[in-house]
């Protein structure tokens, strides 16, 4: 056999092999989660599977915001369950919407005029996503 022929088959080896790189063999570390979608309107939730996310990364019952009368609260779907925003309580005169089923990528919007606390929770998924609270000043 020639030289030739013995180094090539040595190089084939080595690149078959995986040779001549410095792994070590470790996988690198996932990837980290894709950031929430922003929500619509003036303030705020993003709806994940079974959480209503406030912009500070509260859930559910933690999950809560403070706006203006007049403002326009928004949630925005980024989850693969259905669910809705049913309110549970309104402060006296106001009016609300139950926002329907809402599936990825649904949006829904409330303009909020009258001062007082507001409490919602998903009608699917009352027993988890409950008790969270809009403030409005």
């Amino acid at each position: 056999m020639s030289k030739r022929f013995l180094v090539a088959i040595g190089l084939g080896m080595l690149v078959a092999c995986g040779g001549g790189g410095g792994t070590t063999g470790a996988n690198p570390p996932p990837p980290p989660p894709p950031p929430l979608a922003t929500p619509p309107g003036d303030v705020g939730f993003t709806i994940v599977d079974n959480a209503f996310v406030d912009p500070d990364g509260n859930r559910n019952q933690q999950a809560k915001i403070t706006m203006t009368a007049g403002q326009m609260a928004g949630w925005i779907h980024d989850g693969a369950n259905i669910h809705t925003v049913t309110f549970t309580t309104v402060p006296s005169g106001a009016m609300t919407n139950d926002s329907g089923n809402l599936r990825n990528g649904d949006t829904f919007l409330q303009t909020l005029a009258t001062p007082g606390t507001y409490t919602f929770h998903c009608s699917i998924h009352p027993d988890i996503m409950k008790g969270v609270t809009i403030i409005v000043n």
